[in-house]
Formats: C-alpha cells, structure tokens, sequence
C-alpha cells in the first residue's frame, strides 16, 4: 500500500481524504506515520509475547 501511494504521488494526481491535491508534506507525514505505528505494533507484539510466555512456541 506505502508503494501503490508513492506512484500516485510520483506518476498522478493525488488527493487528500477531502478531495484537495496533495503535496510532498502529505507523503512525508503519512510515511512518517505509518513507520512509526509500524514500529509500535511490532513492539506491543514482542512485549505481549514476552509477558505471556509463549515465546517458546513461535521461536525468536
């Protein structure tokens, strides 16, 4: 999906949720966005499988 918006901000026309033309600022906050909800994500899953004990199952 980050990809599939980066083209459209590169080869076409791109729109903000309200319809308005997006510029630069709006790619660097959605990816700045979307890196760090990432990062939160994959840190709440190591620290729930951590405190559950079940790390044993799924490995590293």
């Amino acid at each position: 999906m980050p990809l599939g918006r980066r083209l459209e901000y590169r080869h076409g026309r791109p729109l903000t949720a309200a319809g308005e033309p997006a510029t630069e600022d709006y790619w660097r906050r959605y990816a700045g966005t979307l890196i760090v909800l990432g990062l939160v994500v994959w840190l709440a899953a190591r620290v729930a499988r951590n405190a559950t004990g079940i790390g044993w199952v799924i490995g590293p």
